[in-house]
This record gives structure tokens, C-alpha cells and sequence, in this order.
């Protein structure tokens, strides 16, 4: 049974929380009182013996392997104002309007296709999402203008794009997300709508998708934030960052040499042969603000990403790999025939 399912089906909270399913809630009166933890006001806080909690903790965990634990995991309080409620409306109304489109029935899930994913974030974004839901600084993490959100049975990317808050503590999403038919989207192709009316959204592969793609005209009426999952490092292992991580055929994460990647400064001067002045003053701030703590190092990368562009970013990166690989390749041929000289003498 999927994922999906298995909270729908087996949590009244879930159902309760988003109104979904049209299950009738208990009033805020007669609720058992729950904790609102560190996203109060906006999110409570679930109790670890609750199923949903289980089985969200569990999913995750088994998509990072033993490199985080779960501290908390929230659940949105939609029925806070009236305008957290007409999110929830406009949601369903976009639900029927795919099954009206399709013609109904059940072919995969649904014909509004929906599913779980992952968003990732530091917990200032993450809050700014609850409140007020996708911006437009959202959009500039990618060449397609689009939200780009992870499978729920593989939520590394989404850890990726999270950074750790003033306790050390991470958080990512775990939403609704309403696909429709999805088309193949090469994720940085500069594609920020569907090729025609037969898609709604887009996906990095058929096979193994790690990405799925909503377009910025519906980013916050096709995707539903329900959960907030809080997990820290493991303290005998490291958690992934981009770049650098893979997983075993097992599906336990590892942690790769970050050594052939080009520290900042040098990275600024690279770029400084391809980008006009003033970009590069842009970039060079921007890095000021981190090293003065100004902002976050996820947030230092999103924002050179936006500048520079990915295509860019890659390029100068492996470029800058090979030369440094090269040159340990020289240097070790190098002491290899100097050893072998001396032996022979």
C-alpha cells in the first residue's frame, strides 16, 4: 500500500487537519489538547505514539537511512483563520477540476494524481511558507521558475535544501501535491510552463523520479503543506549536503569527499572571466552577508544559483575539479619518480 494511502486512510488527523477527505472534525472545544511546539501558532505538534507520526518518521528515516533523527514532526493548523481556510478550499476546488478534466475514475491514484513530497528549507523559509504560502523568491532557486519537490519515498533532495536553525535542528515539508499528468521536464532547461494543455506538471524521470515539478501559476494551489518534519544529525554520522552525498544499494546514506570543490573565493574569481562587474559585486556581498552571519549558507547558494545560473555553476565546478585532479595526478607521477630515482641509487 503506498505511502499516501496508508495516512489517509489510517490518520483522523491528517483527514481533520486538511479537510481533504470531508471527514467532520471535532470543534477546537471539545479537541484533546495538544502541544504547538516550535511552530506555534501555526502547526501542532504531534504525539510520538500517534500513527501518523510513525509513519511519517518512518518514511523519512527509511529515505535517509541512519543520518538524521526525527525530533518532532507538526502537523498544519489549517482551521487557525479563515484565509488558512480558503487555502484548503481553493486546494479541493483544483481536485475536482482535474477529476472534471479526466472524466473521473481511478487510473494511478487518482485522475487528480495525487501524492506526498518533500520540500526542504531553513526554518525562517519554512515558517514563511506556512504563513503565507509560495513567493516569488521560491521560483529563483531554479531555471524553470518552478517548485521543485522530491518523492515521498526519497526526501535526500529536500534534506539537501534544508539548513539547521539556531539549535540545530532542520526541517523540511511534507505536502499534497496535486500532478495531473506529468511530462518530462529537464530540471535547469529554462522550461517554466507546460509544453500544452495536456500536462499540469512536470517530472525528472519516468522510472525514478527524484523531482517533480509545479509550475509558479500553481504553486500554492496545487501544493498542500501538511507536516513539518524536525530532525537533527545523527551524532555518528553526517547528514547529506548537495553534492556530495549518495546512497548504498540498501538505501543508507553515506557521506562523500568534499575536496575536489572549489572554496568561495575562488569560485568568485572563476566567475569573474564569464559575469559582468556588477554580478560579481552581487556575489561578492552576498558572500559578505554570510561570513557576517547575515544569512545562511543555504541561502548564500540560492542566491549565487540565481545570479550565475546552474549551467554556469556546473561548469566552472567540474572545470575546476579536473584541473586540481590533474594536477595531484602530476604531482603524484611526480614523487613516484623521484622515489623510484632514489631507490635506484
Amino acid at each position: 500500500m503506498e505511502f499516501k494511502y496508508e495516512i489517509e486512510s489510517s490518520s483522523s488527523v491528517s483527514d481533520c487537519g486538511s479537510g481533504i477527505t470531508g471527514s467532520s472534525c471535532p470543534s477546537s472545544a471539545t479537541s484533546r489538547v495538544r502541544r504547538r511546539g516550535i511552530f506555534e501558532g501555526v502547526a501542532v505538534e504531534l504525539d510520538e505514539g500517534e500513527r501518523s507520526f510513525e509513519l511519517i518518521r518512518r518514511r523519512f528515516v527509511a529515505g535517509v537511512g541512519n543520518t538524521a533523527v526525527v525530533t518532532a514532526v507538526h502537523r498544519r493548523n489549517w482551521s487557525e483563520n479563515p484565509t488558512t481556510m480558503a487555502r484548503i478550499q481553493s486546494f479541493q476546488l483544483h481536485v475536482k477540476a482535474l477529476e472534471n478534466k479526466y472524466g473521473g475514475g481511478n487510473n494511478g491514484g487518482g485522475p487528480s494524481n495525487m501524492k506526498f513530497c518533500w520540500y526542504g528549507g531553513d526554518k525562517r523559509k519554512i515558517e514563511r511558507i506556512l504563513n503565507h504560502g509560495f513567493g516569488f523568491q521560491d521560483l529563483l532557486l531554479n531555471n524553470n521558475g518552478a517548485i521543485l519537490l522530491s518523492p515521498d519515498d526519497s526526501p535526500v533532495p529536500s534534506v539537501e535544501d534544508s539548513g539547521p536553525d539556531e539549535d540545530g535542528l532542520r526541517h523540511v515539508l511534507l505536502c499534497r501535491v496535486i500532478l495531473g499528468r506529468s511530462e518530462l521536464v529537464h530540471i535547469g532547461s529554462g522550461q517554466t510552463h507546460p509544453s500544452s494543455d495536456a500536462f499540469d506538471s512536470g517530472v525528472d524521470s519516468f522510472d525514478k523520479p527524484s523531482k517533480y515539478v509545479i509550475w509558479s501559476t500553481n504553486m500554492n494551489t496545487h501544493i498542500l503543506p501538511e507536516y513539518i518534519v524536525t530532525f537533527k544529525a545523527n551524532a555518528t554520522a553526517q547528514l547529506p549536503s548537495k553534492g556530495v552525498f549518495c546512497k548504498t544499494q540498501n538505501g543508507h546514506g553515506i557521506r562523500m569527499p568534499t575536496s575536489p570543490w572549489i572554496s568561495f573565493p575562488a569560485l568568485i574569481s572563476v566567475l569573474a572571466r564569464y559575469l559582468p562587474s556588477d554580478a560579481i559585486a552581487l556575489i561578492s556581498k552576498y558572500h559578505k552577508d554570510y561570513k557576517e552571519k547575515k544569512i545562511s549558507r543555504p541561502e548564500l547558494i540560492e542566491k549565487v544559483r540565481h545570479v550565475a545560473g546552474d549551467k554556469l555553476l556546473v561548469t566552472v565546478i567540474k572545470s575546476f575539479k579536473s584541473v586540481k585532479e590533474s594536477r595531484m595526478s602530476q604531482h603524484n607521477n611526480t614523487n613516484n619518480y623521484s622515489n623510484n630515482q632514489v631507490d635506484g641509487n
